[in-house]
């Protein structure tokens, strides 16, 4: 796996990247992997050649509901949300986490999105979406404070099933493949969008190594990788410790990011 293994990558036109994050979002978790594959951590000062400027948003707190952040840097009041210049200095400001990656891909020569043969990146997409579209945004915070009594109990009940309803057919999907990962031996996109997931799962109490043993195995293999250990929620300067077990079932949504 060769851009998993950290190798030099190619530089950008682009500069002074800044991300707006939470450290349980698991939008900008997709985020700050495919960060990391550009040779690129988090600082809570400032960007270099090797760093990404940090800027925590606190979703519980609703930071991202602050006037100065929908006006100047995303205006659905979500993050993550990229920033950086261009070569003339000019600033570009990109939202939606998917439409992110596929930026760093670009801008970096990342090979998450091989073009060829095609049925392999539309089988990427495909997976990537049934977590993106079909499954994070309905456990999101909101949606969930949304929910009151219905025939899922809770907000939280709610955001599990379409949790165990999506990881169903990926584990379907996965199984399709005899390679280490989702699709082969390669790091891509997929990888990107699974692993947050896995951590919001269990966050949501699904037992992922007991009920989806292919796609804990994948997730075993990327945990092996820097890129996805060094992009980790507890990695984040904005992480907090555990809450306690009752606070921790409430918040348990929290993480969610884009809707």
């Amino acid at each position: 796996i060769n851009k998993s293994k950290n190798q030099t990558m190619p530089s950008s036109d682009y500069t002074d990247f800044t991300l707006y994050s939470y450290w349980r979002s698991s939008s900008s978790y997709r985020v700050r992997v495919a960060l990391s594959l550009c040779s690129l951590t988090p600082s809570l000062s400032s960007s270099s050649s090797t760093t990404y400027k940090y800027v925590p948003v606190h979703l519980v707190k609703a930071e991202q509901k602050a006037s100065q952040y929908t006006t100047t840097q995303n205006g659905l009041a979500q993050v993550p949300t990229l920033t950086c210049k261009d070569s003339s200095g000019e600033l570009h400001t990109i939202t939606q986490s998917l439409a992110i990656i596929q930026f760093l891909v670009s801008a970096f020569g990342l090979d998450i999105l091989p073009p060829s043969p095609p049925h392999l990146l539309a089988a990427i997409w495909q997976f990537s979406e049934v977590i993106n579209s079909g499954t994070q945004p309905l456990q999101n915070f909101t949606p969930m404070k949304m929910i009151k009594e219905s025939e899922f109990g809770t907000g939280r009940d709610f955001g599990k099933h379409f949790i165990v309803k999506g990881l169903d057919y990926l584990e379907e999907l996965a199984g399709k493949s005899t390679g280490k990962l989702v699709h082969n031996d390669e790091v891509t996109m997929s990888e990107l969008c699974l692993i947050p997931q896995l951590y919001n799962a269990r966050r949501f109490g699904v037992e992922v190594e007991k009920d989806y043993p292919r796609l804990f195995a994948v997730e075993a293999e990327c945990l092996k990788m820097k890129c996805f250990v060094e992009a980790g929620p507890d990695k984040m300067p904005d992480a907090q410790e555990p809450p306690p077990p009752a606070k921790a079932e409430k918040r348990a949504g929290e993480g969610g990011g884009e809707e």
